[in-house]
């Protein structure tokens, strides 16, 4: 972590060694940085099965992109390709987890010929489209481009989900998951594709995550989860459970801001919020690799926790 504080990028050497080799799922998070000062991008591996917090591994400054008419997708995809490269070949292909913030149509154009999966979230009033029908023989006119209308909000449009699973969560308890191939959405000539004469058919997976109740009592109405996914090694039970292990990395950046001032000090330019960050990212770091070398000196209404599996937080 510190020659990756020195250079501006971690060695994932190590990280494709050790941790691919295990037979556990690891998520490559993007996290976009919120200050004006600091318009980079986190990239965070987390194990969803082990509760030890995330590990950073990559980071973009906030300098402007190249091209400089460069959108957030083109510069998302190129840290992603970038990624992917460095980590070479892996027994299954790294998950990508996104928000609701990122174009999941626009990314899955973007890397259709990089070898990584994406789960995005997106909203639940959206509307898909399945493959046209080929047209008779002898029909004349020109070919329908879309099929039938796949509402979100509207369960009378759904067609018998492709995959169903019905699972038992401890935080979640049960949870109900489908998933419809081959879906699409109708694109428009402008935004991402405004250099285009005719938009392209992008396909892909959509999944539906409906859970019986949420991990804390909340006075906020439950919601389903719509997300969409695409890649070349996609898993129903990977995607779902990656990206609800996304939502843990908010308790990661509330540590990093709050406990660690990631976003005390009034920083003027990009070099020095580009150091500031590594340097809280390299005191994080340590905090994690120090849970074997302290006891667990727990509050009262904390959960105790085994040995070397306390979070950074904790071993503070």
């Amino acid at each position: 972590m510190a020659a990756g504080v020195r250079r501006g990028r971690v060695d994932l050497g190590p990280l494709r060694r050790r941790d691919f080799s295990r037979a556990r799922v690891l998520l490559l998070c993007v996290q976009a940085l919120g200050r004006e000062a600091d318009r980079g991008r986190l990239v965070l591996l987390l194990d969803h099965c082990s509760g030890l917090g995330p590990r950073f591994v990559d980071r973009t400054d906030g300098r402007p992109p190249d091209p400089p008419r460069a959108d957030a997708v083109d510069v998302t995809a190129t840290q992603v390709r970038d990624l992917v490269g460095r980590l070479g070949d892996t027994e299954s292909p790294p998950l990508f987890c996104f928000d609701a913030g990122y174009d999941a149509i626009a990314l899955t154009d973007t890397l259709s010929d990089v070898a990584a999966d994406i789960v995005v979230r997106i909203r639940d009033d959206r509307v898909f489209y399945t493959d046209a029908t080929p047209p008779a023989t002898g029909t004349v006119g020109r070919p329908r481009r879309h099929g039938d209308r796949f509402r979100l909000a509207d369960p009378n449009t759904w067609p018998t989900p492709d995959v169903e699973s019905t699972t038992t969560d401890l935080r979640y308890g049960t949870v109900k998951v489908s998933a419809w191939h081959g879906l699409h959405p109708r694109l428009g000539c402008r935004g991402h594709w405004a250099e285009h004469d005719i938009p392209p058919i992008v396909a892909g997976t959509l999944i539906r995550v409906e859970v019986e109740h949420l991990p804390k009592p909340t006075s906020a109405t439950k919601k389903t989860l719509w997300l969409w996914a695409a890649g070349p090694g996609f898993n129903l039970d990977t995607c779902w459970r990656g990206y609800l292990r996304r939502f843990d990395i908010e308790h990661t950046f509330r540590f990093l801001k709050n406990t660690l001032g990631w976003t005390t000090p009034a920083l003027q330019t990009l070099e020095q919020a580009d150091r500031w960050t590594w340097l809280v990212l390299a005191a994080y770091t340590q905090l994690r690799l120090a849970r074997d070398l302290v006891d667990d000196l727990r509050l009262p209404w904390e959960r105790q926790r085994k040995p070397g599996r306390l979070t950074p937080a904790r071993v503070r």
